[in-house]
Parts: C-alpha cells; structure tokens; sequence
C-alpha cells in the first residue's frame, strides 16, 4: 500500500510539474538551452522511481519469497518424512510376514 501511495504522489507531482512548466516563462541563461522543469521534474522522479524499485521493492519481494518458500519446503520435507517411516513400516512388515511363512 505504501508504494501505491508513493507512486501516486509521484505522479501528482511529475503532473505538477509539469503545468508549472507549462504556465511559467522560466528564464533561460544566455547561451545554453531553455530550462525545462518539468523534464527535469520528470527525471528526478524517473530516478527516484528506480532507485526505489531496485533498493526497497526488489529486495523486499525477494525476502518475502524466500521466508515463504522455506516455510513450504519445512512443510516438504515434513511430508516426505512421515512417507518414509510409512513406507519404512511397510517394508518391515512385509519383511516379517515373508520370515514367518518359511
């Protein structure tokens, strides 16, 4: 829910920006381009977009994997145990009834 409500007041700002670039005459230094708000609001948040993604919700969905997969394999390998003390009873049973028929 957090990252939902980032990325919409991400977007309400880039939004932003970008009407404040558009009503907003700003001045431009003699010899290099316009300045460009919005583009670089824009930017700045393209930026904070992937640094978010690759330091908070990658490594975030990551741990949340594999908490969860080692609580399946735990569960696994408690299943395949009790198969083969089933399995091991079995054998042993039939073991016994092939000894006492001879």
């Amino acid at each position: 829910m957090r990252f939902v409500t980032e990325t919409v007041i991400s977007i309400g700002a880039a939004g932003g920006a970008f009407l404040f670039g558009q009503v907003v005459d700003t001045p431009s230094i003699p010899g290099l381009p316009k300045l460009d708000l919005a583009n670089l609001t824009a930017t700045g948040i393209l930026g904070w977009y992937a640094w978010h993604t690759a330091s908070r919700a990658i490594p975030q969905m990551i741990r949340d994997f594999r908490e969860e997969s080692k609580e399946q394999r735990e569960a696994f390998k408690e299943e395949l145990r009790i198969e083969r003390e089933s399995h091991r009873d079995a054998v042993e049973s039939l073991r016994d009834a092939m000894r006492g028929g001879q």
